[in-house]
């Protein structure tokens, strides 16, 4: 029990919400459903920001907020809505960054305060889960890109010289240094088990999983100083092989390749429910909870990255470029362990999210005044409130008659 295979950062998010609300479900599941809320927020200002549009940025919001996935995720005290929201708002930094450099004057080549924000949000991601670091490596390239381009934008005769020379070493400190070091201070609580600090702080002395490893294994080349970060290595190496070797069979596990489709969400609860129980009035009832997207948006996000792929080459619109980036940051790189049979969830799925939507909003920015009038737009938002509102009870445990529930498993793969 004492060897936890995620970082801490985001059970500390948890266990925030259990130390105000109390050991209770609503305790356990509080801090999630205020991650939720704030990403909606995120979201929606990060979008007015690549669009120029208070409609668009509200239109973003909204969508994310419509989302099947993102509901569930918000209700249940799990680590993938925590990263959801620091890659969200490290990207939105990123984004931030970009503007501030085309506005202000040749000083802020150098001054990045906004790619420091970016560092410390990615920090926190990666302090939440380790998949955190995918789009870290993705999005942080995007930037020196964009560095790049202000740097051609503004003259300089060799933009990808003066880009690696002066931008690439300063924003290895401001974003990756950054991160390491946000990221290193979420394991403050395990550095500081067992030892005297801890007896002061807790009352208690009791070291942390593999803590003194280090001292039970001295090496002849590392100073003693770094015993703490070299137990901490090998913590990380045994939660590494460990993750590798999670191989065997399990009924809710789904493939990368099956996450843009909902091709099998993963279902966290069903049960019967008999008449008169829960609301129920049928003969027979199921309660369930499925992981599942709306519809209407993870399947039009696949028609508008397709645009945003053509956006990006044709038109070299960055926004398009960072969507598509984003995207396939928080897929791709899932797709060699799932060759090695590791096993899965569509939980894993949700970082992409964010992107997804973020293409469905530029799609209709490009398309707006000119081939997509506004009123399809408002249209595209109801059918899919209307979608979610039907799939609703089986996202939230909605107690329905057998028959009303075969008919929201749309596919083999939702049962």
């Amino acid at each position: 029990g004492e060897w936890a295979a995620h970082p801490p950062l985001g059970k500390w998010f948890i266990a925030a919400g259990m130390a105000v609300f109390g050991a209770d479900p609503f305790g356990y599941r509080c801090a999630a459903a205020v991650a939720g809320v704030l990403a909606v927020f995120l979201l929606a200002r990060t979008a007015r920001r690549m669009t120029g549009s208070t409609v668009l940025g509200c239109a973003a919001g909204l969508l994310l907020a419509l989302d099947g996935a993102w509901l569930v995720s918000s209700r249940v005290a799990m680590l993938d809505i925590f990263l959801l929201v620091w890659v969200l708002a490290g990207f939105g930094c990123l984004v931030v960054d970009r503007d501030r450099r085309r506005v202000g004057d040749a000083g802020t080549f150098v001054r990045h305060g906004w790619r420091i924000g970016a560092g410390v949000c990615f920090g926190l991601a990666c302090g939440t889960k380790w998949s955190g670091v995918y789009l870290l490596v993705v999005l942080w390239v995007l930037a020196l890109i964009w560095d790049r381009n202000a740097r051609k934008e503004a003259g300089h005769p060799k933009p990808w010289r003066s880009m690696l020379k002066l931008d690439l070493p300063l924003s290895l400190v401001q974003v990756w240094f950054v991160a390491g070091v946000v990221y290193l201070a979420g394991w403050w609580g395990w550095f500081v088990s067992g030892t005297s600090l801890q007896k002061s702080l807790f009352g208690q002395n009791v070291p942390g999983f593999q803590r003194f490893w280090a001292e039970e294994h001295p090496s002849g080349i590392w100073p003693a100083f770094l015993n703490p970060l070299r137990s901490l290595w090998h913590y990380h190496a045994m939660t590494l092989d460990f993750h590798n070797g999670v191989t065997g069979s399990n009924p809710g596990q789904s493939w990368p390749w099956q996450w843009p489709v909902l091709g099998h969400p993963a279902v966290m609860w069903r049960t019967s429910v008999p008449y008169g129980q829960d609301g129920c009035d049928a003969a027979k009832c199921v309660t369930e909870i499925s992981h599942l997207g709306t519809p209407a948006i993870w399947w039009v996000s696949l028609a508008a990255l397709i645009g945003m792929v053509y956006c990006s080459v044709r038109l070299r619109d960055w926004r398009a470029a960072a969507v598509v980036g984003g995207y396939l940051a928080g897929w791709l790189p899932w797709f060699p362990a799932a060759f090695a049979d590791r096993t899965m969830y569509s939980t894993y799925a949700l970082p992409m999210l964010p992107f997804a939507v973020l293409a469905i909003v530029l799609l209709f920015g490009y398309g707006r005044d000119r081939w997509v009038p506004r009123l399809a737009i408002g249209a595209y938002l109801a059918v899919v409130a209307v979608n979610l509102i039907y799939l609703y009870p089986i996202l939230t445990a909605g107690a329905l008659p057998e028959d009303d529930w075969h008919a929201r498993l749309w596919f083999s793969g939702w049962t």
